[in-house]
């Protein structure tokens, strides 16, 4: 595992009888190897060890996903699917690769993985786009949540469609918009998820000027 971890494939070549094997928690050398980004260690372990999971039912696709190692990642796409079995600190059950790279915000992962996992949902109920609201570093990505927010239609596109009637915050979509976007004067968006959005207006996309409150 320490060699795969390291990224020594000459060494995991000549171990390969230790293939299998498991930490205290249930971590392969392949789930070591992939989240540490070494894809030459990847494509030797993948043959022993793919599909194997950890304590909490992480593959070393979603271990590869939470640390953003696009190239890993493409060499483990038949583990795309799986869903973690219980509930830990950083997510819940059922949760995958997908949601990983997206409460961890690598965009390049995302994007890989949307077609492999895009309608898989947690034992919650949530898909991708929850998980790019409450990201690991606390700070929504805008980007982000733009982009999978006109994936998952739970966010304005106005290439396709005008600005919502209701009065939610095309962000977050449960707090009231009262924030407007000036000059454009797009009224789209709540007091708590304005100061995210580094001044872009997410419903044209132009860079404003100010923000106002509109209510209280």
């Amino acid at each position: 595992m320490l060699a795969a971890k390291n990224g020594d494939v000459a060494l995991v070549r000549s171990n390969l009888q230790d293939a299998k094997r498991r930490d205290n928690v249930g971590r392969t050398a392949l789930m070591f190897a992939a989240g540490h980004g070494h894809p030459e260690c990847v494509e030797v372990l993948r043959r022993h060890e793919e599909n194997m999971r950890d304590d909490t039912g992480m593959t070393a696709l979603m271990w590869a996903s939470r640390h953003g190692r696009l190239e890993c990642m493409q060499l483990l796409a038949n583990e795309a699917g799986l869903q973690t079995l219980r509930q830990t600190t950083e997510c819940p059950k059922g949760a995958t690769a997908l949601m990983l790279a997206a409460q961890w915000v690598h965009i390049d992962a995302v994007e890989y993985l949307l077609p492999l996992e895009k309608d898989i949902l947690d034992e919650n109920g949530n898909n991708a786009f929850h998980y790019a609201k409450f990201p690991a570093r606390r700070i929504p990505n805008n980007t982000l949540l733009v982009f999978l927010g006109e994936v998952y239609g739970m966010a304005p596109n106005h290439r396709a469609r005008p600005e919502p009637e209701n009065n939610m915050c095309s962000i977050c979509l449960e707090r009231e918009k009262n924030m407007m976007f000036a000059p454009c004067n797009h009224l789209c968006v709540c007091d708590v998820c304005a100061p995210m959005l580094n001044m872009d207006c997410p419903i044209c996309r132009q860079k404003a000027k100010r923000i106002e409150r509109v209510f209280a």
